[in-house]
């Protein structure tokens, strides 16, 4: 085992329980709906993004493995991963507090914490723009110049789509907006996430 797949061990500890906390989070929180139907109503925009956040989630989560490949490791690096898988775990805790007593239902709870919720969002799309930007951990496992020119181009169209989505989003409060929105959203970390093997 080299040192940078010592290193690579050590630094998928910490992802690793970060990524575990945000899939417990969302899991316990779309449980809650089984649990206990009736005590708070389902918003569907909420359930929508509970749900694009677990598809990302776990696509994240399959291609962190090729991380292990990188010839080393850096502290920046480190730091980018820990930042990314971090933004996760917030956005999966502001959208399954512990209590939602003084909101009365879904719906009422997501509209006030929409700024946090879409400000995470807009931050790790803003991080995936960088990291093609920067050379950081994922692209530089891209060998091919081509390919990797194609996907710096679609990864900053893709975030400044989703930018401006989150953007407009976090000021409103239309409910037909905030369904199209998390819908869309919903259907593209799907198609992500089956693409990804493509």
């Amino acid at each position: 085992m080299t040192h940078s797949a010592d290193v690579y061990i050590h630094i998928r500890i910490m992802l690793g329980i970060l990524q575990g906390l945000s899939m417990a989070i969302l899991l316990n929180g779309l449980v809650r709906f089984i649990h206990h139907p009736k005590k708070h109503r389902v918003y569907l925009p909420h359930l929508l993004w509970a749900l694009t956040l677990l598809f990302t989630l776990v696509d994240y989560w399959w291609s962190e493995m090729e991380l292990g490949f990188l010839p080393q490791w850096t502290p920046t690096l480190y730091l980018f991963s820990v930042m990314y898988a971090t933004a996760f775990y917030l956005g999966c805790a502001i959208l399954f507090p512990g209590d939602i007593e003084d909101h009365g239902d879904y719906r009422s709870y997501f509209l006030s914490r929409r700024r946090w919720f879409f400000s995470l969002a807009i931050t790790l799309q803003l991080l995936a723009a960088l990291d093609v930007l920067i050379d950081g951990p994922f692209q530089t496992l891209i060998i091919d110049p081509a390919l990797r020119q194609q996907n710096i181009h679609e990864q900053l169209v893709f975030s400044g789509i989703c930018i401006a989505l989150y953007g407009l989003l976090m000021y409103t409060k239309n409910s037909r907006l905030h369904h199209i929105g998390a819908a869309a959203s919903l259907l593209f970390a799907i198609y992500d996430f089956v693409s990804s093997d493509s």
